[in-house]
Order: structure tokens, then sequence, then C-alpha cells
């Protein structure tokens, strides 16, 4: 099993983590701000999760929008993600897609 599968497993055993990741598979993709009101945790806390689930190649940067004039980072899952059954039954996601 390749290194950042085992990160990714090891990322998912947060609560945390798995609510964002299953969020940004069901929206498509999801900024930082809209996904701490969704999971109702700070700005902060969102952020080093999102970021940690990047880091295992959960999530990739998608491309940025405008957010009452400003741009904001968005985030996606990979296709790692979306593809791998394991995952999505952790994520209690259906499958198949």
């Amino acid at each position: 099993m390749s290194e950042n599968l085992q990160q990714l497993m090891k990322a998912l055993l947060h609560p945390v983590r798995r609510e964002l990741l299953t969020l940004v598979v069901r929206r498509g993709e999801l900024t930082p701000r809209e996904a701490a009101k969704l999971v109702r945790r700070p700005l902060s806390d969102v952020r080093y999760h999102i970021h940690t689930l990047a880091e295992c190649g959960a999530l990739e940067r998608m491309d940025p929008k405008l957010v009452r004039g400003s741009w904001a980072n968005c985030w996606g899952a990979t296709p790692v993600v979306v593809e791998t059954r394991w995952i999505r039954e952790a994520l209690e996601l259906p499958w198949p897609l």
C-alpha cells in the first residue's frame, strides 16, 4: 500500500475530516469558510483539516471563486477519493458511482 493511502486511512479516523471530505464529495467543491459554516467549527480548525486531507492526496485545490468581492480558495475531492470503494464506504457514500 502506498504511503499516501496509509496517510489517508489515518486521516479518515478523525470524524471532522470524514465529515469535511463527505461534504466536498457531495457538493463538488467548497471553500474553507463554507465548510466551517456547514460543520459548525472554527475556520482555523477547518483549514487545518483541509490541509491535512490535501497532504495525503484526498483534496486538491480547485479554481478560486469570487465571494463577496474577494477570491476564495476552493477544494475538491481527488479522483482517488471519488473512485475508491473503501474510501466511499468509509464516508458512507453510495457505491457504485
